[in-house]
């Protein structure tokens, strides 16, 4: 196969010999012309990104690769593209799961699926349990993938991710607590805070934070009425959304320093799941308890990392094993452990 493309590309060359456009008429459109102009040019360019995939398998699959000296199909791609070695290994394994999942390589190739929408396969094919799930029924996936907005497309791959992978999902869930922290650094007059956790808890602040930040949207609109009246809303507001940001977050630390007794007040949260699998995931929080209390270790005390890789066990109880299934999650979509919903649950909130 051979492939024309011009030395010297631009992207007056590009949009005119795939969109067939010109930019100063484009300049001039708006509306559903424009958005479709766009997406003309989007749509090539998933097409091309297809088969380069395609490329990168043919050649993964032939070694073709070590003609030249290279080791490994990334190398490869990270040489003869001159990319790092995490986009590198990234290509690799999009070619992979297009491989894997041909409805995706079709959506890809007819430019129905984004790149971005691509790479969260790419993320799930890496994860060896979810991998051999995705051959078998990853296409329910497709049809989201291409319809619904970004965002919602993540909360889709995170429960499908649930259900292919549970024990997994919670090794997940209890890794990124472990690993939870806070760092800040000051240098001359700039300060930065940076603060990693578990999804559920971080959900939780920045509900509180957005509480906060409409707080301060609402001063400052009140300010600017009593200061230009009538003429109130010509006029900007004293802060930036940053700023208003920044500040609430300055308050909540501020009135947590005043209370004198940290954590008083417990926000809400709202944790979605069904009765089986409460029922589910309350039994295997009680087994757990009675284990520890009368000293003998069960298989569902593993410690995170104690899995070896290929075990189907996954070292759960029979309660969460019945249960492959589970629906535990935030309102934001983003996942709960089950023993948090349970303790929640018992302590009435």
């Amino acid at each position: 196969m051979s492939v024309d493309v011009p030395v010297d590309v631009s992207v007056d060359v590009l949009i005119r010999s795939f969109a067939d456009l010109d930019l100063d008429e484009f300049g001039l459109s708006n509306g559903s012309e424009r958005d479709d102009a766009l997406m003309a040019v989007e749509r090539e360019l998933r097409r091309l990104l297809g088969v380069r995939a395609a490329m990168i398998h043919r050649v993964a699959v032939t070694r073709s690769f070590e003609d030249d000296g290279h080791r490994t199909a990334r190398s490869w791609v990270q040489a003869t593209l001159n990319t790092n070695a995490e986009t590198a290994g990234e290509l690799v394994r999009t070619a992979a799961v297009l491989r894997d999942l041909p409805e995706l390589a079709i959506a890809v190739e007819r430019g129905r699926v984004g790149w971005n929408q691509v790479r969260l396969f790419a993320g799930l094919w890496s994860n060896r349990t979810c991998r051999a799930a995705l051959a078998d029924n990853g296409a329910v996936l497709v049809d989201p993938a291409a319809k619904l907005i970004y965002e919602d497309f993540e909360i889709a791959v995170r429960r499908w991710k649930a259900h292919a992978d549970p024990d997994g999902t919670h090794r997940d869930h209890d890794a990124s607590r472990q690993r939870r922290h806070v760092r800040s650094a000051v240098t001359d007059h700039i300060g930065i805070i940076h603060a990693e956790g578990d999804a559920a808890s971080v959900d939780e602040m920045l509900d509180i934070l957005k509480a906060h930040v409409e707080s301060e949207f609402l001063q400052d609109c009140e300010e600017r009425r009593l200061t230009f009246g009538v003429d109130a809303l010509d006029q900007p507001l004293r802060r930036s959304h940053g700023q208003r940001c920044f500040d609430a977050m300055q308050e909540i630390f501020r009135k947590a320093a005043g209370s004198g007794v940290p954590g008083v007040q417990e926000p809400t949260v709202n944790i979605f799941t069904t009765e089986a699998d409460f029922t589910a995931a309350a039994r295997d929080y009680f087994a757990r308890t009675r284990s520890r209390s009368s000293g003998d270790q069960q298989p569902g005390d593993q410690q995170p990392g104690d899995q070896q890789p290929g075990d189907q066990s996954h070292g759960q109880p029979d309660s969460y094993s019945a249960s492959r299934q589970r629906l535990c999650e935030n309102e934001h979509g983003s996942p709960v452990d089950p023993a948090d919903m349970v303790v929640a649950a018992l302590l009435g909130r």
